[in-house]
């Protein structure tokens, strides 16, 4: 593909994933193949065998007898055996009467296709195939077969568009015959020299500069086959290691897996409830879970989602953590040492790095060394700090570790200073941000597409702003702070963030609050005047515990209408908003870690009907995706009857951490919310997490799966 063909394609590539494209990780491996597992990125540009972000594989196709077989059994994203890294197709090739010998006749033949069986076990650090070809026939055949190999190199961020220049690369190719291997290898624009080393354990098969070709003899109503390894690496280091030339079998590889998914799945509270499949969706949620977590010194970190952002991501992983802190404290454990050790030291406006902020975005890759990106280790979030000193107080409320606090204590002392210091407005008292104006983020919250912030006339507002849901983190962040004080013996710092967090609460209950949308209002912008648009971020006040109880009780009724509630979930922004779109990305979707925030805050509040109703909502489209997996988002438009579908947004990740999470905070708000209905306090005065001690299991009333059930007229 010549230069000119790239930039076209950089122009033109379809971000859009199809049932013909199939996900898989494993650690910092990760990609897109087609039905039969092949590669092919001049067919599909976006699919490839990625690792630490690169492209280490763009091509990888099976031929036998000239021809691709066609696959005849199903796969599907995340593995299709027992193991979330397995994959296994049944594929059908040419006919057995053409490889016959001329002189081999008989009237006993029965044409008929070859079988091929193709296993795969993705690896954190390359693959392992073993593709067995069966003969049916009555007479031994030679086949030619051949396997077609190649590697650009290119990081995932320019598939994504993210640099407006592909750095030209030169690969080279070492073929060696005493290993039987091919060795790709690049010196990308970084200097990093990378290397994919393929060997194949089948002496009839030889290396050539496309991959692989020979000559296999299948033996008559016998079989032959063959093993495929393959390794990436980029350090540099003599390739291949004798360890790799005898590794491991598909079977061990996936009999280890079993007993670490196993102890996995035994560490997890389990849920009780009748009347939906609980147990399996618990089950689906985390065979996800283990895809997306990726082994770091800190501890397992869940990457945001695949295929487009397969990387430490700061907001998404926190949120992941509270969602999940009820049924296994220990993710979030190891999310808060993961982005202690991550936090911002300096001060750098082009990566919006301050001391003591908390991270957007890690990556790696060749674009992440290019000092016109900023995304190697990007601060661009305003939300992400508050929540890290909130879910710090929310796991030592929920564990009582205080060994683990006292040693990311400084992390935290950070993240409050960088919060008074540097994200508070002096002159509202308000945590704001301002957009960045050399290649980061326009928006920085969790909605961060440009055009996400607006008044009511569809202007975007100017700069800095104040997000509403923002405010409500930073809340927590205060109570939460007061408490870990509370913990150190501090009295009076613990009193003095107590105070902060009162005054905020009634600051922002009078200047959020809008009466002509009945809800807390978007955002404040740079000129004081609020963005009166109703939106799903008033639904994260009741989360936070914000919202006065009158507002909260007001702000969800109107959630609940149709302007806001699709059916199958609240939406981003109400359908009568200017820019209002059901296929957009933040302006108009449904976003399911959205709804779990809200349905977590309408149990907080002890809002049963409008809970009922939203969980139905979730359950329905749960219950529509394929392997019922919740997606990263989907589309806005209505439910037109009992037995519809949301539609799938095109560009979507289909597996996304919070998402995939975002079943567990459904399960808690269940399960607690008759609880939280009987409490005399108010909302704010309690804690959003159970008490302390891990539950094995989770029981949720069946008076409320009744309500869940039955709901079906929110007005």
């Amino acid at each position: 593909m010549n230069e000119g063909s790239r930039k076209d394609l950089r122009q033109k590539i379809p971000l859009t994933l199809t049932p013909n494209d199939h996900l898989f990780k494993n650690g910092d491996l990760s990609g897109i193949w087609g039905n039969a597992m092949e590669v092919d990125a001049d067919r599909t540009a976006f699919h490839g065998v990625y690792w630490k972000g690169m492209r280490y594989l763009s091509r990888l196709s099976l031929r036998v007898s000239g021809m691709e077989p066609l696959p005849i059994t199903p796969l599907t994203d995340g593995g299709n055996q027992d193991s979330p890294f397995s994959f296994s197709v049944i594929r059908l090739g040419p006919s057995i009467t053409p490889e016959m010998n001329e002189n081999e006749s008989s009237p006993s033949v029965v044409d008929g296709p070859l079988l091929v069986l193709h296993n795969r076990f993705c690896a954190p650090n390359g693959l392992e195939d073993e593709i067995r070809i069966d003969n049916h026939g009555m007479h031994e055949i030679t086949l030619p077969v051949s396997l077609q190999i190649d590697a650009d190199f290119r990081d995932i961020m320019d598939i994504r568009g993210i640099r407006s220049h592909w750095p030209v690369h030169t690969v080279e190719k070492k073929l060696s015959e005493k290993d039987n291997s091919l060795l790709l290898s690049c010196v990308c624009e970084d200097s990093i020299r990378r290397e994919s080393c393929i060997i194949v354990h089948e002496p009839h098969l030889f290396p050539t500069s496309k991959g692989f070709e020979g000559h296999i003899r299948i033996p008559a109503y016998g079989y032959a086959s063959f093993r495929v390894s393959t390794l990436f690496q980029d350090t540099g280091r003599s390739f291949p290691p004798k360890s790799f030339l005898i590794a491991d079998t598909i079977a061990r590889r996936e009999a280890q897996d079993s007993r670490k998914d196993k102890a996995f799945r035994s560490r997890w509270a389990r849920i009780e409830g009748e009347g939906f499949p609980f147990d399996r969706w618990r089950n689906n949620a985390l065979r996800d879970l283990r895809i997306l977590l990726s082994p770091q010194p800190s501890g397992p970190f869940p990457y945001a989602g695949i295929p487009w952002f397969s990387t430490p991501f700061g907001r998404d992983s926190l949120l992941t953590g509270f969602f999940t802190l009820w049924a296994y404290p220990a993710l979030a454990k190891s999310i808060l040492a993961f982005l202690a050790a991550h936090q911002a030291k300096t001060r750098d406006n082009f990566r919006d790095s301050e001391p003591g902020k908390i991270l957007h975005e890690f990556r790696l890759g060749e674009a992440a060394h290019d000092p016109s990106v900023p995304f190697s280790s990007y601060y661009g979030s305003v939300d992400a700090t508050p929540l890290f000193v909130a879910l710090s107080a929310a796991y030592l409320d929920k564990t009582g570790d205080r060994r683990f606090l006292s040693r990311i204590g400084p992390a935290l002392d950070r993240a409050m200073g960088w919060i008074e210091n540097f994200g508070i407005d002096p002159s509202s008292g308000f945590l704001v941000y301002s957009g960045d104006t050399e290649g980061g983020l326009i928006q920085k919250g969790w909605k961060d597409s440009s055009d996400s912030v607006f008044h009511d006339d569809g202007q975007i507002a100017p700069h800095p702003i104040a997000l509403a849901e923002v405010q409500g983190y930073l809340y927590m962040a205060y109570r939460g702070y007061a408490a870990v004080l509370g913990a150190r013996g501090d009295r009076t710092g613990s009193a003095t963030y107590t105070r902060k967090a009162r005054d905020l609460k009634k600051l922002f209950n009078a200047l959020f609050w809008s009466d002509a949308i009945g809800m807390f209002s978007l955002a404040i912008d740079g000129k004081g005047r609020p963005c009166e648009v109703r939106s799903s971020n008033a639904g994260h006040l009741l989360f936070t515990g914000i919202a006065e109880q009158k507002l909260a009780r007001i702000t969800a009724k109107e959630l609940m209408q149709d302007d806001m509630f699709s059916g199958f979930g609240i939406r981003t922004i109400g359908s009568r908003e200017p820019r209002y779109n059901p296929v957009s990305y933040h302006n108009g979707s449904v976003w399911p870690h959205d709804n779990a925030i809200i349905l977590e805050g309408f149990s907080r509040y002890g809002f049963l009907r409008e809970a009922s109703l939203l969980a139905r909502g979730y359950f329905s489209a749960l219950s529509s995706f394929p392997g019922e997996r919740a997606p990263e988002l989907y589309c806005g438009f209505s439910r037109e009857k009992e037995d519809s579908s949301p539609l799938p947004y095109p560009t979507s990740c289909r597996i996304q951490a919070w998402s995939v999470a975002s079943i567990f905070m459904v399960f808690h708000a269940l399960g607690t919310l008759s609880e939280r209905r009987g409490k005399k306090t108010s909302p704010q005065e309690g804690t959003s997490q159970p008490e302390r001690g891990k539950r094995l299991s989770l029981h949720i009333p069946h008076s409320i799966l009744y309500s869940v059930r039955r709901s079906t007229d929110h007005r």
